[in-house]
């Protein structure tokens, strides 16, 4: 593949060279019957300014022309330069992006047209936000890495929510001195009655934007700790019902002593049954999420003799979060130190400290956190436990019964 595309790039050259130099070759015809057959002189100075205009006019064109041929072929790249300093001969420089000896960088980017055709409508949003930071004495480096760390779609949504906020701005000839000199928690309880007043569509969701999106930035540049949980604001949500209502995935949690239950009868001492048996006791005892419990290796597993610390590492976004696991000794067979000590001498368990310790037996490879959470379901089936509720149940199951005797989550 290599050799036919350097094939095909010679090949390239080769027609534009051939192409330049046909081009020279006419010129030198034109220049020679020039001078075999000279043109009679203009007379006036307006003809010597026209003729001179139109040749220049003409070589533009040719030249524009055979730019723009070699732009299409790929071999001439766009050179985008940012002068700082004085002016500068664009013909000393290279096309390699490097910095010239006058101090002017520049950069060599392909030509690339705008894929999204439409202007960027929540900009005000953002400029809002820069303003506020600018008010409070943040620099434009403090202001970017507060607003990087947001992920994307955060920033997206409190752009938008801020614009609302922009809107009421403009309408109420409201200023920026005047919303700082201000408690933000007025000034965030009129923005939400302003947009309830003003009705239309989508008026529920911008208000929802509005109490959650400018309420963060108040309390970000204000004295006021958390501006959307004041007991004004909180007033108008609950008259506005602008509470997000919260949606139980299961409308009850089966009982954790089924499958504690199912554990003590059932015999699991080896292979498959000893990882499910080690799993299930981890889980119930550690809360541990399905990414957290794919995700150990054997060298996270530090036995100390009465307990067992399991430090995980996950990524959510790009930042990579830590959490130490201690699973303590118990009494009886429904101990998780004992089923994962087990677990770990058992001779099908990878021994490579670099490994993840749960095995798919089905397709010979790591288990990930769907397969986790697979396996905790099929010992939940032979606990009998209904078929609509998933692995992951496990530690819902163990923390409604924590709750039930009242500890504290």
């Amino acid at each position: 593949m290599v050799g036919r595309l350097r094939d095909k790039n010679e090949q390239t050259i080769a027609k534009v060279l051939q192409l330049v130099s046909r081009q020279r070759s006419v010129q030198s015809q034109r220049t020679e019957h020039e001078l075999v057959q000279p043109r009679s002189l203009p007379t006036s100075t307006s003809q010597l300014d026209s003729q001179g205009i139109s040749e220049s006019r003409e070589g533009q064109s040719a030249s524009n022309n055979c730019s723009s041929g070699l732009e299409r072929s790929g071999l001439v790249k766009v050179v985008e330069r940012d002068e700082s300093g004085g002016g500068g001969s664009g013909a000393s420089r290279g096309v390699s992006g490097e910095e010239s000896s006058d101090g002017e960088s520049e950069s060599v980017s392909p030509t690339r047209k705008d894929e999204s055709g439409k202007g960027d409508k929540h900009a005000a949003g953002e400029e809002l936000f820069r303003r506020m930071a600018g008010r409070v004495g943040l620099d434009g480096g403090a202001v970017n890495n507060v607003i990087e760390s947001s992920s994307m779609e955060t920033w997206r949504k409190r752009r938008a929510g801020l614009h609302v906020f922009c809107v009421y701005m403009e309408e109420k000839k409201v200023n920026l001195d005047e919303i700082f000199k201000a408690r933000p928690d007025v000034i965030l309880s009129n923005a939400l009655t302003w947009r309830e007043k003003k009705g239309g569509k989508g008026a529920l969701e911008e208000m929802k934007k509005l109490k959650t999106h400018m309420g963060v930035a108040l309390s970000m540049f204000s004295d006021m700790r958390d501006v959307a949980q004041s007991p004004m604001v909180q007033a108008i949500v609950k008259r506005l019902n602008l509470e997000r209502p919260s949606k139980a995935k299961y409308p009850t949690v089966w009982n954790i002593n089924q499958l504690l239950t199912c554990i003590a009868n059932s015999e699991m001492e080896h292979g498959r049954l000893l990882m499910r048996k080690a799993m299930a006791l981890l889980v119930a005892f550690s809360g541990a999420r399905m990414t957290e419990l794919a995700a150990i290796q054997r060298k996270d597993v530090i036995d100390s003799g009465e307990e067992i610390t399991v430090n995980t590492i996950i990524r959510k976004g790009k930042k990579p979060r830590t959490r130490k696991i201690i699973l303590r000794a118990r009494d009886g067979p429904c101990c998780p130190v004992k089923a994962m000590r087990e677990w770990l001498q058992d001779e099908e368990c990878k021994q490579r400290m670099e490994e993840k310790i749960w095995w798919d037996y089905d397709k010979k490879r790591e288990l990930g956190s769907i397969g986790c959470s697979r396996e905790l379901r099929r010992i939940l089936d032979q606990a009998e436990v209904d078929g609509c509720y998933a692995g992951s149940t496990v530690r819902h199951a163990m923390m409604t019964k924590l709750r039930g005797e009242g500890a504290s989550l």
